[in-house]
């Protein structure tokens, strides 16, 4: 292996996982800037209670530290 492809494969390695942190940032801010408002007319719509839309937030939050966490370097 050449020292110009382990600079590339490092490349390669380091411009995924920003476009995957990147991907991870506008999804949270969709969520969170969009859906949140949202929630109420979703909760009236479907007929459910408060609890049920407090789960569907905390599931949200989960993954987010789930995906948080698995992103870390061991």
């Amino acid at each position: 292996m050449t020292p110009t492809s382990l600079v590339d494969n490092s490349q390669k390695r380091v411009l995924a996982v920003v476009g995957f942190l990147v991907f991870v940032e506008f999804s949270s801010g969709f969520l969170q800037g969009y859906y949140v408002p949202l929630l109420d007319n979703i909760r009236d719509h479907l007929g459910v209670t408060d609890a049920s839309i407090a789960w569907f937030i905390t599931v949200q939050t989960l993954a987010a530290g789930v995906c948080a966490d698995s992103c870390q370097t061991r």
